[in-house]
């Protein structure tokens, strides 16, 4: 494999894989690499040989700590660990400065991981189909995000904070148990989809009659 030199692009997914692939590390041009539906569970080392590498996918196989050998792929800009175990993320993951899109949905997150509001070029982030109750106030500070989807979880309420995504575009929050919302959510001026059903609404914030009808032009 080490002969493929060009080679940028490599799918493994839906294969028997139990320990990553070796020869992989030695494709030094490889920008996107899926390594879905298999039955890894830990990164080696030489992973840092990937140096152009770019995305990586991993959903579907059976992680459960945070690989922190990830980190050392400063380059990459869409990590996807969607269907595994994680209960945690390591803090080290705020060294991937660029990563731009993290999928991390159907895991076992009962907390928010806060070390990801340190992720601030994040535009995508998805935590669907997990455990969380609350969200931090700090969730303001993901100045760039575009894409939050936060449905399936057990969140009863909403920090007043989330208001101040102004680029936030897309936001879930279905399959909840939010009983309000705050008026700040009025405040999401970029909002082109929202999503609130099965919920416990009973009410709705006026501030957001504006939103709708912003959302409707």
């Amino acid at each position: 494999m080490e002969d493929l030199i060009d080679l940028k692009f490599l799918y493994l997914y839906t294969n028997k894989f139990k320990e990553f692939p070796i020869e992989i590390t030695k494709l030094k041009n490889l920008v996107y690499l899926d390594l879905s539906k298999n039955q890894l569970t830990n990164i080696p080392s030489e992973i840092v040989n990937l140096e152009q590498l770019r995305t990586l996918i991993l959903r579907n196989n059976q992680f459960v700590e945070f690989p922190d050998k990830l980190i050392q792929l400063r380059n990459l800009l869409e990590l996807d660990l969607q269907r595994n175990q994680l209960k945690n993320i390591s803090s080290q993951i705020k060294e991937l400065e660029k990563l731009e899109k993290l999928l991390l949905g159907k895991n076992l997150f009962e907390k928010f991981p806060d070390i990801l509001i340190q992720l601030r070029k994040l535009t995508a982030l998805r935590l669907n189909e997990n455990q969380l109750k609350t969200l931090p106030a700090e969730i303001e500070n993901f100045n760039n995000l575009q894409t939050l989807d936060l449905g399936h979880n057990q969140l009863e309420s909403l920090p007043d904070e989330i208001g101040n995504l102004q680029k936030l575009q897309v936001l879930f929050l279905n399959d909840n148990k939010l009983k309000e919302l705050p008026e700040s959510m009025g405040n999401l001026k970029s909002l082109r989809r929202l999503e609130l059903g099965n919920n416990e609404l009973i009410n709705l914030p006026y501030k957001l009659k504006k939103l709708f009808s912003h959302l409707n032009e």
